[in-house]
């Protein structure tokens, strides 16, 4: 914008509109970049919560899913689905025990996928290159909690519950397409 006809404005004048014009662009690529990590934030506070439960020994791990449990078992007792009084619950627990700690681990991982595919549509992925990615990047990291549960006292790192913990990532990946009208008529969506 002209405060003067050309022949009257000073240097200095030319200067500081130049200088304005120049942080006047940088706002919008600086505002892009908050929004971008702003964005990224579940993704991270996810993947500190799993490397938080990962990082318990077996020990506590076991004590909180018999926890959980006992608390699904008392909520089924509450809503009239089974009855207590007639059940062994330690026994019960400890037959749950693995598949609670199991379905946990996939809804953790499920949940990961999820908030990967809000963050990463900000960086311009769309379609299956998004979905691709937040699958990836799902993978790589129960790999990388796998080999942490390594060093963990009473804990192992399998390739199988790297399996286990992609399945609900896998599964909205094969899935999505479907929903989302992607599949163009085809039999198996790629």
């Amino acid at each position: 914008m002209l405060l003067f006809p050309r022949n009257v404005r000073s240097k200095k004048t030319c200067k500081n509109e130049v200088s304005m014009n120049q942080s006047a662009n940088k706002s919008p690529s600086f505002s892009r970049n908050a929004i971008k990590i702003m964005a990224m934030v579940p993704s991270i506070a996810i993947a500190f919560a799993i490397f938080y439960f990962s990082s318990q020994p077996a020990a506590e791990s076991t004590v909180m899913s018999d926890g959980v449990t006992e608390m699904l078992l008392s909520i089924a007792d509450k809503l009239h689905l089974l009855e207590l009084q007639n059940i062994d619950v330690p026994a019960i627990c400890e037959l749950l025990s693995t598949p609670v700690r199991k379905c946990a681990h996939i809804t953790e991982y499920t949940v990961f996928f999820l908030s990967l595919l809000f963050g990463l549509r900000t960086f311009g992925l769309h379609g299956k290159q998004l979905l691709n990615a937040a699958l990836a990047i799902t993978f790589f990291y129960a790999c990388t909690d796998e080999i942490h549960q390594l060093f963990v006292p009473g804990r192992s790192g399998r390739f199988t519950d790297v399996l286990i913990d992609s399945i609900g990532a896998a599964a909205i990946r094969l899935l999505a397409p479907m929903f989302t009208g992607q599949t163009k008529n085809r039999a198996f969506p790629s």
